[in-house]
């Protein structure tokens, strides 16, 4: 599978390269529903895949929150979770 079949084509580099540059100027906070932190200018971040449909975005998360969720989905399965996520300011 290549990397635009799961999700991380132009679309998704182009709408990384605008949110990058909010991130690195300050005020984006965390969509994933545990978190909510600012991400910090420097710190690791993915714009991150809807859980549930992987052509949409839910924002901006710190890389360890998006890639944790990752995790809770290979080990738990995919909608065992329920997570609730906010709408980003697009």
């Amino acid at each position: 599978m290549t990397t635009a079949e799961r999700g991380y084509g132009y679309a998704h580099r182009a709408l990384r390269e605008r949110w990058r540059k909010r991130v690195e100027r300050g005020g984006v906070f965390c969509t994933h529903p545990r978190c909510g932190l600012e991400i910090l200018p420097g710190e690791p971040w993915d714009l991150a895949h809807d859980p549930a449909d992987r052509s949409r975005w839910i924002g901006c998360q710190h890389a360890r929150c998006n890639r944790n969720t990752s995790l809770e989905r290979r080990l738990h399965g995919s909608g065992s979770r329920g997570f609730r996520y906010r709408s980003p300011a697009w």
